[in-house]
């Protein structure tokens, strides 16, 4: 086998040098070509130089450039006395991947004065210049003759190979296909007998499953029934453990809830509430109050503190007693409750209920009762997407009147500052807003008396800002619109 590939190896080889030798000597093909002169150029081929005709065929978009040898002195002379437009026709030897000269054809159109009247005849003149010489034949003239001997011997070499190869890989080839023919044949024979015995191995498979099932009948619904009652005892015994653990948990959160809290934890929930409330006057600006309040949040942490010096005893002394505190406490309540918090207006109002004693469940309750009208009300009147961040003038129909607030049905955006936000003003016509006022004692109050006097279904008009929550904010304008 390795003498076969090698000589197989070696005629590709012979197959290519001689196909390169006739490709290199069918290299030099003779060609022509008719069409119109574009320019003369200058070339240069190896260490000679020539001059191209660039030639625009008639048939084709392209260019072709036909070379002239300087030494084919009337071949150059009637390249030179070509004018651009002139047709032309070529014909040329190619060699080496370069178009030389072999004749051309030109054609001259000339005009000639001929009568008085002014009358003109054109005459049309024909110049043939060829080359005397092929240059190919002249290039294979010169070939050594011991050149055309050596290519002769290795043409019948390599034909003489390339036989012997041929017969070689047929004999070769031959006694493969018979072997593997026959080890076909055998390898069918090997599959029949394979089906043959599947065949029988499914047929005993069969009767083996027909034997157990008339023998293991009772013992196969004995084991069902015995995993069946597992299964169910399983079962049981998840359920009883799930229960157990939410009784646990059960217990636990009841102890939890009936622990008695220690002073300690009741003073730390007291600042923690206060300190919200302390925001929310802040926010309202109520500064008397956040003095006072700030003032009982400094003497409870100086309890925890545990000092007794005379500056705990000052603070303790100027703090605010339980009835400013409570007092304190739900204007705090109220405003969260303005601020659209519901969360932290009820944990204020529980701990000044708690501390109050006396109102308890019924200010719990009226507490949790106005929390829970306003988180309604909240939902079922929404700020548009488009007017968050809104900063303007809107007019509109008070369609009904809160505490500290209207619900407006929006009927036209007046103006939009400069400082707005909202990307879709417009989104809030025929919408409606709630609008509420803020807990200030000269704005707030001089606005509350302008509500009061107006009634529902009048149009107004309003300056109104968003700052949170889905409601707007009076600033500076609210008065009956024109």
């Amino acid at each position: 086998m390795k003498k076969v590939c090698r000589m197989l190896v070696l005629g590709m080889l012979a197959g290519l040098v001689f196909g390169g030798m006739l490709w290199a000597e069918d290299g030099d093909r003779s060609g022509a070509v008719r069409g119109i002169f574009v320019r003369l150029v200058e070339r240069e081929v190896g260490e000679r130089g020539y001059m191209g005709i660039v030639i625009k065929p008639c048939e084709r978009d392209d260019h072709v450039t036909v070379l002239v040898p300087r030494q084919r002195e009337e071949l150059w002379q009637a390249a030179r006395r070509l004018r651009e437009g002139q047709k032309v026709g070529v014909s040329f030897v190619t060699e080496a991947g370069h178009k030389f000269i072999k004749g051309m054809e030109t054609e001259r159109r000339e005009i000639v004065e001929e009568r008085p009247e002014g009358r003109r005849r054109m005459i049309v003149r024909r110049e043939v210049v060829r080359r005397d010489e092929d240059e190919r034949e002249k290039h294979k003239a010169k070939r050594p003759a011991h050149l055309e001997e050596m290519e002769g011997q290795l043409k019948e070499v390599v034909s003489g190979h390339l036989e012997r190869m041929g017969r070689a890989l047929k004999e070769v080839l031959g006694t493969h296909l018979e072997r593997m023919e026959a080890e076909l044949r055998e390898l069918r024979v090997h599959i029949g007998r394979m089906q043959e015995e599947l065949q029988e191995l499914r047929a005993q498979n069969e009767r083996l499953k027909w034997q157990l099932r008339e023998r293991g009948g009772p013992e196969r619904e004995r084991e069902r029934e015995v995993r069946i009652r597992r299964e169910v005892e399983e079962r049981r015994e998840d359920r009883e453990r799930e229960e157990r653990e939410r009784r646990r948990e059960r217990d636990e959160g009841r102890a939890r809830r009936e622990r008695p809290k220690s002073e300690r934890e009741v003073v730390l929930h007291q600042l923690e509430v206060m300190r919200m409330a302390l925001h929310a006057l802040k926010e309202a600006e109520r500064g008397d109050a956040m003095e006072l309040l700030t003032l009982a949040i400094r003497a409870r942490e100086v309890m925890l503190e545990g000092r007794k010096d005379e500056e705990a005893q000052s603070i303790r002394e100027r703090a605010p007693n339980r009835e400013q505190l409570i007092e304190i406490l739900s204007m705090a309540s109220k405003l969260w409750r303005e601020f659209d918090n519901a969360d932290k207006s009820v944990a204020i109002g529980r701990l000044a209920a708690q501390l109050s004693g006396s109102r308890g469940r019924q200010v719990r309750e009226r507490e949790e009762r106005e929390v829970r009208r306003i988180r309604v009300e909240r939902r079922e009147i929404g700020l548009p997407d488009g007017m968050v961040g809104f900063r303007g003038v809107l007019v509109g129909r008070i369609m009904r009147k809160l505490d500290r607030g209207f619900v407006l049905k929006i009927e036209r955006v007046v103006k939009v500052w400069e400082d707005n936000r909202s990307d879709r003003p417009e989104a809030a016509i025929g919408k409606e807003l709630i609008i509420t006022i803020r807990a200030d004692e000269e704005l707030g109050g001089r606005f509350l008396r302008t509500l009061r006097a107006l009634e529902i279904g009048e149009r107004v008009l309003v300056e109104a800002f968003h700052f949170e929550g889905n409601r707007l904010t009076v600033v500076e304008q609210l008065r009956k619109a024109d």
